[in-house]
């Protein structure tokens, strides 16, 4: 009995060889061949790399508190990070803060609320930290006129803080026009820090130079 498996054996291993030989073969020739997605199977995962991002034209966002618009970002071409923390609006961003305290001593001042409007080449938003990064020939212009620009500002809504760390210009609608270093602005007392070499230049009255 013995000797008749090992005769077959004998007789059949070359076919046995010769059919691992086409299937490695097979194996290694398939590898290198594009994947064929049935219309019918599922598609197959496909491995996200953190860079990816998503891209979108023609968006607005919008930034609320306690359902209350705070600010808004238009942008023409918009991307989004694969976890969609980082927003990019890297396509003729611009803004607007919105419901901002009258800040005109001036007796006669309204009471409504103020905004402002702004300009710039590129804007990023961390929905993590709830922070805003503005950049590039930034311009802020208020409902009266008045204008600040910069090239870099960081808005923090949970912080309730705008930093500047560039130079800043402001020229206000009576002409008045202040230049510092840098400037830090908290939202929720309503104070501003001018640091650096600060520069004020006012315009004179009339009768002032008589």
């Amino acid at each position: 009995m013995i000797e008749t498996i090992l005769a077959n054996l004998k007789r059949t291993w070359p076919v046995y060889v010769t059919l691992a030989g086409v299937l490695a073969g097979g194996s290694w020739w398939l590898s290198g061949q594009d994947p064929v997605q049935s219309p019918i199977l599922p598609a197959a995962a496909v491995k996200m790399e953190p860079h990816i991002e998503l891209l979108f034209t023609g968006v607005q966002m919008q930034g609320r508190e306690k359902g209350t618009v705070r600010w808004t970002i238009t942008a023409d071409q918009v991307s989004s990070s694969q976890n969609q923390q980082f927003v990019y609006f890297d396509e003729k961003p611009r803004g607007t803060f919105y419901n901002l305290k009258n800040w005109d001593a001036a007796a006669e001042a309204s009471a409504s609320n103020r905004k402002v409007d702004w300009v710039a080449k590129k804007a990023e938003y961390d929905s993590l930290s709830e922070a805003m990064t503005i950049q590039g020939d930034a311009v802020f212009t208020t409902d009266e006129q008045d204008v600040i620009k910069t090239d870099e500002v960081f808005y923090s809504a949970r912080l309730k803080e705008v930093r500047m760390p560039k130079p800043v210009e402001l020229v206000s609608h009576n002409g008045t026009t202040i230049k510092a270093d840098r400037a830090t602005a908290d939202i929720e007392i309503e104070a501003v820090d001018l640091n650096g070499n600060v520069e004020l230049t006012s315009p004179l009255n009339s009768q002032e130079g008589l």
